[in-house]
């Protein structure tokens, strides 16, 4: 079972660069989509800085897999 937001929050930088690089590719995600940036990794102010930068800053991503172009 892949890792919860607040999980992912709380792990590490080398945690992060692990799970990310052993994560299978999956597939062109379609629509809206909000995220969470995960800045200071593994500290305490992780959450808050997710929370601040998602409330002032982030606007989301649009996903269209019909716009992307593998060649």
């Amino acid at each position: 079972m892949p890792p919860t937001v607040p999980e992912m929050l709380s792990m590490s930088q080398t945690q992060l660069d692990d799970l990310f690089t052993q994560a299978p590719a999956g597939e062109i995600p379609g629509g809206e989509a909000r995220g969470t940036a995960i800045v200071a990794p593994g500290t305490t102010y992780s959450q808050d800085i997710a929370n601040f930068i998602s409330h002032f800053a982030w606007q989301g991503k649009v996903f269209d897999p019909t716009s992307y172009r593998l060649d």
